[in-house]
């Protein structure tokens, strides 16, 4: 590495002689030149915290020198700023003395040396216009925001220049998108992307992440070996990251997915892409079991009169919600009597595309309620036998908060079995997620699917899908 000004060639340092005797020694250069203390920093950050950091993280460093230049404005004219151009860095006066801006464009340059220069300089091509707020492409979105990201995570830092990649929802400036509009997306955005993208990496435990899969997943199987794997199309972005996890990943598609679409990357609204998910976002359904008191007042087919949720007994976590104990243990977990208790399960729902769902509360005994988006949209809060029972809501694409409370009274007869059907899909258990039209499992890629064509990846071919109903 070199670090250069534009027009008086490399920075250099001669520190008076120094005898030393045989042995490790610490050495503390004071350099009193603010310019050439800004290059030595500029070459620290990317040596220590760019070089050696992927060395540590995923075994990986760089054959090919890459050249400095500070200050530097970009050599395309468009673009003003610092950018990354033909293994050289070049940053404006500002960016040299910020760690985000330096790492942002190591990355430009760590992602060239898989998929070339040329893809990765003309990504937000042709007017190179982009900021964190803005949609812009799907290969500009992925490009910048893979970047800010892996400055993030080089930094180990939730943010990039004081963009929030932890919770960018709590701003105002991030972009929404309208979730009933089956074609809107926030895969062109570069924030998005980089917020994603740290969701999956981080080790913070989220309702809708409670995974932390870090820079390359269990069994380098995640963000870092499939976004430099070949074949990987920069043309189609985070929904490349997609299609490639669900290639590697068929066990932990929730994974992925719920974190895209809590940030309204909406894979639906892209035809194009043939592995939609839907379900429950890991881990399942948050169970919580409590005992309540007969009061005496109920009768069979009136309202529930008892007080319910009154004492914990248990909290687990549920797949899906499908129990009937009108057979012997009588109970859905141990600790609790057989009769008069109560449960609260919640959730985060992948909502794959905006329209109809209908929710089937199926043998319900007794007592039953629907929240979604912590608002009541179905309730049979009655003593009673197992009886069938639905609601139909429209909702918004995304990640949609699900709350789903049961009482038990009198007898030891107690079942619910919670089901869902949407737009392409048919009626079954409300359980993890899962691909649209494919069955428990992703469909496995023929061989050779990643191959790079003279005319890139063809993904409007994609592979068969099993025939007939999925079982539920």
């Amino acid at each position: 590495m070199t670090i250069q000004h534009p027009t008086r060639g490399r920075y250099f340092h001669e520190t008076e002689p120094i005898e030393l005797n045989p042995g490790t020694h610490i050495l503390n250069v004071t350099i009193q030149r603010e310019s050439l203390r800004t290059a030595f920093s500029i070459y620290d950050t990317l040596t220590r915290l760019g070089w050696e950091g992927l060395q540590r993280q995923v075994g990986w460093s760089p054959r090919e020198r890459v050249n400095v230049y500070w200050p530097s404005r970009c050599v395309v004219e468009r673009i003003g700023g610092s950018c990354y151009f033909y293994n050289g860095i070049r940053l404006v006066e500002l960016d040299g003395r910020s760690p985000d801006v330096i790492l942002h464009e190591f990355g430009h340059f760590v992602l060239s040396r898989f998929h070339r220069d040329d893809p990765i300089i003309s990504a937000c091509a042709p007017t190179f216009e982009h900021a964190f707020p803005q949609h812009t492409s799907l290969h500009c979105a992925w490009s910048e925001g893979w970047a800010s990201f892996l400055a993030a995570a080089l930094l180990g830092k939730p943010t990039y220049q004081g963009w929030d990649l932890e919770d960018p929802l709590a701003r105002s400036d991030f972009p929404r998108v309208d979730p009933v509009d089956p074609r809107a997306t926030n895969a062109d955005n570069e924030w998005a992307v980089a917020a994603a993208l740290w969701d999956l990496f981080d080790n913070l435990p989220e309702p809708w992440d409670p995974h932390a899969d870090g820079w390359d997943g269990p069994a380098r199987n995640g963000i870092w070996t499939i976004s430099t794997q070949r074949g990987f199309d920069l043309d189609f972005g985070i929904e490349e990251f997609w299609l490639k996890w669900v290639e590697r990943r068929p066990d932990r598609l929730g994974e992925a997915a719920c974190p895209m679409y809590r940030l309204q990357i909406l894979l639906a609204a892209d035809p194009l892409v043939y592995s939609v998910p839907y379900g429950l976002c890991p881990p399942g359904w948050s169970a919580a079991f409590f005992q309540d008191q007969d009061d005496g007042r109920w009768s069979l087919n009136g309202p529930i009169t008892w007080p319910t949720f009154t004492t914990l007994v248990t909290q687990t976590t549920w797949s899906t919600i499908a129990f009937d104990t009108h057979a012997a243990p009588n109970q859905p977990v141990p600790g609790l009597r057989g009769t008069f208790w109560s449960a609260r399960f919640s959730g985060w729902l992948l909502v794959p595309q905006p329209g109809s769902l209908r929710f089937f509360f199926d043998r319900l005994d007794d007592g039953g309620r629907l929240f979604l988006k912590d608002q009541k949209v179905f309730e049979s809060w009655i003593v009673h036998g197992p009886r069938e029972e639905r609601v139909e809501q429209r909702l918004p694409a995304g990640l949609i908060p699900i709350t789903v409370e049961y009482a038990q009274g009198p007898a030891y007869e107690a079942s619910l079995f919670l089901n869902w059907a949407g737009p392409g899909w048919a009626k079954e258990l409300l359980g993890p997620i899962r691909l649209l039209g494919a069955g428990m499992a992703p469909t496995p890629t023929p061989a050779g699917w990643d191959r790079i064509s003279p005319f890139g990846l063809d993904r409007r071919t994609p592979p068969p899908r099993p025939t007939g109903t999925p079982t539920p």
